[in-house]
């Protein structure tokens, strides 16, 4: 059965899984510096007023900024407001079994 679904995937969703790289469903828009609309996040990981990261397929998705709130989160999708400076990409460190980080 999963071999299956693998089919019916697109070529990109899987080149994008493959290489730990957004598909097109994982996407950023911005509204200015005003709003930021985030598809394909599946958790938040920071959430200060000055930084929203964001998990967004295998990697991290930072929102910097002044007053940052998310405005809402379903679905995989999230909003965020507030006065956004800078958006920035990373590699999520992912903790060991055994308590340190890889």
């Amino acid at each position: 059965m999963e071999e299956r679904k693998d089919k019916r995937e697109g070529l990109t969703t899987r080149l994008a899984k493959r290489y730990a790289q957004p598909s097109s469903k994982d996407m950023v828009i911005l509204h200015g510096q005003a709003s930021a609309t985030v598809y394909g996040c599946s958790r938040i990981l920071i959430y200060t007023p000055e930084r929203i990261s964001l998990k967004v397929g295998r990697q991290l998705l930072t929102l910097c900024g002044h007053e940052l709130f998310c405005a809402a989160f379903t679905g995989g999708t999230v909003t965020v407001k507030g006065k956004i400076l800078a958006v920035k990409y990373g590699e999520i460190k992912e903790k060991k079994e055994d308590g340190g980080q890889k």
